[in-house]
């Protein structure tokens, strides 16, 4: 919550945060596998992933402001990744 603070502090009134965070539905990308380090926080493959949740992302980013967010599927990959895009405006 400290970097949400600090986001807050520093970004002007009115002004948007747009961000994409790993979707706990994203089992292509390593969602719920690995070793689990806490809730929703896995190491996977030599690396600590976080996923989320919409209540996780409006807990964390309403610190912020007003957020928008959504699920969303990316075809960039190998696989198709789950995601949630997120607008937050102050």
């Amino acid at each position: 919550t400290e970097i949400m603070k600090e986001i807050k502090r520093i970004l002007k009134d009115g002004g948007h945060l747009l961000a994409r965070v790993n979707s706990v539905n994203d089992i292509n990308h390593g969602a719920g596998q690995g070793k689990k380090i806490e809730e929703n926080f896995y190491y996977v493959e030599g690396y600590n992933k976080r996923f989320f949740n919409l209540n996780d992302v409006n807990k964390y980013f309403s610190i912020i402001g007003k957020v928008k967010s959504k699920e969303a599927e990316m075809l960039r990959y190998e696989k198709p990744k789950k995601l949630i895009e997120i607008m937050v405006t102050k």
